[in-house]
């Protein structure tokens, strides 16, 4: 059984992901030791509760981390997706998505750091070499873009806007003083 506690030191208090022995989950805290470099506390602890969700499915379905393949994360997807599963709130499209690049982002770390192993999350390299849109510096990357392959389509967000009965009840307000 995986969970998360708070460690404290004698300058910080961070979240760190614990196995049944109460040892580190060494992948995770190795990762968020280095992250702890330059990311905030809020960030770390996020990213330690998204490598939580992840641990915890790998343990049930008892895979190894350094075994899974993009199938076992698709797999892992439709997990979290899963309404009759989940006994938290339903993951939005956004949420699963920052999930998945924090699982993306832990195994480019280890990959960085020498450990044989493959990122179970797939890029893949498009042309914007004929796009009307360029990216800023895009004369150096050769004309390609990685993007990731496993992202959910978010919804577009609806732009909230003021009535302009409202608006004019601001304005009147402000203009009388």
């Amino acid at each position: 059984m995986l969970r998360t506690v708070w460690a404290t030191s004698s300058s910080s208090r961070r979240l760190y992901l614990i196995d049944e022995r109460c040892d580190f989950v060494e992948p995770v805290k190795l990762y968020l030791d280095h992250l702890a470099l330059e990311k905030s506390p809020h960030t770390l602890e996020n990213y330690c509760r998204h490598l939580a969700r992840f641990f915890v499915f790998l343990e049930r379905e008892q895979v190894d981390w350094l075994r899974v393949r993009p199938d076992e994360l698709v797999h892992f997807i439709q997990w979290l997706r899963d309404r009759t599963r989940r006994s938290e709130s339903y993951l939005s499209e956004r949420t699963v998505n920052t999930i998945v690049a924090a699982v993306s982002s832990l195994y480019r770390y280890h990959i960085q750091r020498g450990t044989q192993l493959e990122n179970p999350v797939l890029y893949e390299q498009i042309s914007d070499r004929f796009s009307k849109f360029k990216r800023f510096l895009v004369h150096l990357g050769h004309g390609r873009t990685t993007r990731r392959s496993f992202k959910l389509k978010e919804p577009e967000r609806r732009i909230k806007t003021v009535k302009d009965s409202d608006f004019a009840q601001f304005f009147s307000s402000t203009c009388g003083r």
